[in-house]
């Protein structure tokens, strides 16, 4: 306060917002002594999804630091403190709570997963938008090339590769031969993009198993 009477505050700058943590509103954050960098204490990740069990979440994160030979990343993810908790980032704890052995049957467990996939195709879409390219696809085609993806709406239907829209029209089995010249073995084509890569209409003489076009 000055002489005068007036109330002056002292503003601390502090991280943007995070995602991945917003995505569990009811931890208690801190910047880390190391740092600067926000984390949460594995006892606090403790308190919110496991009922305070805490050697739980110290089983996964001993386990990540015990990879991290093959996986540099996790030296970022968690920093060891003197009474035995571990300050862990906002990466750090999707590891954490991502773990195939925790049990499924925990609610709160439950929906932190399933924001965070939510969360990771809607970064997707826009980054596709975008640029026309899918960071998901991309960095799986890496490691399996010749891996060849399927479109499906929200509700489950089955989208043609080209339009990624569910077929208006199912069309016909061709044959092999044709099938092999313009489409790899596994694609799902619609009617349209079916003739659009054969530059042509379909005929009898195309189909495996005659029947009456009716489109």
């Amino acid at each position: 306060m000055t002489d005068d009477g007036e109330r002056l505050c002292h503003v601390a700058k502090m991280p943007s917002r995070d995602p991945f943590f917003a995505l569990a509103p009811e931890l208690r954050l801190h910047l880390s002594e190391d740092d600067g960098a926000l984390v949460v204490s594995s006892r606090e990740v403790a308190r919110v999804f496991f009922h305070r069990k805490h050697r739980r979440v110290l089983r996964k994160i001993m386990r990540d630091i015990w990879d991290m030979p093959m996986q540099p990343n996790y030296e970022d993810e968690y920093r060891l403190r003197d009474d035995g908790t571990v300050d862990i980032t906002s990466t750090g704890l999707t590891s954490v709570l991502n773990h195939w052995g925790f049990h499924n049957k925990n609610k709160r467990l439950r929906e932190f997963r399933d924001r965070y996939v939510k969360l990771i195709v809607g970064a997707t879409k826009e980054i596709e938008a975008e640029t026309g390219k899918s960071p998901i696809r991309n960095g799986v085609s890496l490691f399996f090339p010749d891996l060849h993806w399927r479109y499906f709406t929200e509700d489950g239907l089955m989208c043609c590769e080209e339009c990624r829209m569910p077929p208006r029209v199912w069309g016909p089995m061709v044959r092999d031969e044709l099938w092999t010249a313009i489409a790899h073995k596994d694609a799902f084509l619609c009617l349209d993009w079916i003739e659009h890569r054969l530059g042509r209409a379909l005929t009898q003489a195309d189909l495996k198993f005659p029947q009456p076009l009716l489109w």
